[in-house]
């Protein structure tokens, strides 16, 4: 994160345009903070679970 005193967010994933040096850059210009999410994991969504049940 970089501002904790930026009024705007920027949520990003791990993707590799997200974690660019240019993306960093143009958030931090325009004064935006950024938050990335965590990594996907369908072991940790409750929904995957269920839906891989239901398809037994």
């Amino acid at each position: 994160m970089s501002d904790q005193g930026s009024k705007a967010w920027s949520r990003c994933y791990y993707a590799s345009f997200h974690k660019s040096k240019r993306s960093r850059e143009l958030i931090e210009f325009v004064k935006c903070s950024t938050i990335f999410l965590l990594p996907y994991s369908p072991d940790l969504n409750l929904i995957q679970k269920f839906w891989a049940n239901m398809k037994r």
